[in-house]
This record gives structure tokens, sequence and C-alpha cells, in this order.
């Protein structure tokens, strides 16, 4: 069983490269500034497995590109947004009340093209092949959960808000009389980027939840949004 660590604080702390964390069930941290993941290259990525955290803080922080395995988030606070960067997801659930969340498959900003992204994109393409889910936003209460680059095969939703595009539909183009959103945007990117699909999510905490509950019913009474 996991031992249970209470109420503590990480200021500005970073994870050595290729760290393996593990075993750990973590309740009310604060993580303020500093990182996770960040330092490492694609042959020594740091390791969180079997980690729960529950009614966690971030804060300033960020995670990299970590292998992140059979994880647990109850509830978790940010203050403004938290970038995951390049990380591959196995097992990991996200749960109740959570702040804003992006998850791209990019490793830093604005390096797509340069060997190092390559050298990521092709080792969580070749993690990802590998296992049956990635990741569980099912119960996922967010203000803002943006998610760029994990197959959508891999992702547990709420279907009533959280759908699948694919870059097919989407190609069609017919999403493109609807109102410009945040969800018309992600569409945006997956045809700009090149993603073969995307979810996309109706933040259930956003002051827009409403806007973008009926987005996702026009898009699905065009045809974009695929089947549940």
């Amino acid at each position: 069983m996991a031992p249970l660590i209470e109420d503590k604080t990480f200021d500005n702390v970073y994870d050595p490269a290729g760290q393996v964390i593990e075993d750990l069930e973590l309740r009310r941290w604060a993580f303020v500034g500093g990182g996770l993941g960040l330092r490492g290259d694609v042959r020594h990525r740091t390791l969180v497995r079997r980690v729960t955290l529950q009614d966690c803080t971030v804060a300033g922080a960020g995670i990299g590109p970590a292998l992140l395995e059979d994880i647990t988030v109850q509830g978790l606070r940010t203050n403004g947004l938290l970038h995951v960067w390049g990380a591959a997801f196995k097992h990991v659930t996200l749960r109740g009340r959570i702040g804003r969340i992006l998850i791209t498959d990019l490793t830093k900003p604005q390096l797509r093209t340069s060997p190092e992204q390559r050298a990521f994109s092709e080792a969580n393409a070749k993690f990802y092949k590998e296992i049956d889910w990635a990741l569980d936003i099912s119960e996922a209460e967010a203000e803002e959960l943006q998610l760029e680059g994990i197959p959508a095969r891999l992702v547990r939703r709420d279907p009533a808000t959280q759908i699948v595009v694919t870059r097919q539909a989407a190609q069609i183009g017919a999403w493109r009389k609807l109102e410009r959103s945040a969800l018309t945007m992600g569409i945006e990117d997956m045809l700009d980027v090149g993603y073969p699909d995307m979810v996309l999510v109706a933040a259930k905490r956003s002051r827009h939840f409403q806007e973008s509950l009926n987005t996702i019913q026009r898009l699905r009474e065009i045809g974009v949004a695929e089947p549940d």
C-alpha cells in the first residue's frame, strides 16, 4: 500500500533527469514553481507510476515529457494554465474539480520541427501502440481542459460533454459556419498541425460551458462529431 503523505509544499523544485517516482499517495500538496520531467531527454525520461494525488495545488510549475503511468488525480487547483509538455500517458485518471490544463504533444513551445520534438513524437507514438488506454477524463469537472496529440481512441470520456472529431470529418468544412469558439479553434489547430483526430471538451466549470455544449450539439447535427 502506498504511503500517505499530507500537507507538503514543493517550492521551485526540479526533478533530476530520468528519475523514477512511484508508489505514493499525496494529499493537499502544493507544487509552487519548478517542474517535473522538464530536464530529461528521450533516452532518460522521468517515470511517474502508481501515484495518487488528492486535493493538490499547482502554481507556476510545469510538466515536461515524462512517462505517466497508473496515476489518479482527484481534485487539482491550478493557478493559471498548467502546461503538460510532450508527456506520454498510460492509465491516468483526472477526476473531480480540476483547474485549467493544457496537454500537448509539443515538448516545448514552437519546436514542432526540431530533432528533439521528432524523437519524442516517435517515442510517444510507439508507446501508444502498446497500451489499451491513456487518459480517463470522463469524471473530470474542469475549468479548462485541452488535449493535443493523444489518440482519441485511448481517451475515456463523457460522451455528453466530450466528443471526438476526426481530421477527415473536419476537412469537409461545415463547422466553419459555426460561431468561433474554443472548440472550433481546436478543430483549426487539428487541421493546421495534422492530428488524425482530437477530443474536444466542454469544460464543466467553465463560464462558457453552456455555449460549448451548444457547439457540441451543432457539431453532432452537421456530422462533424463522431457517433458515440
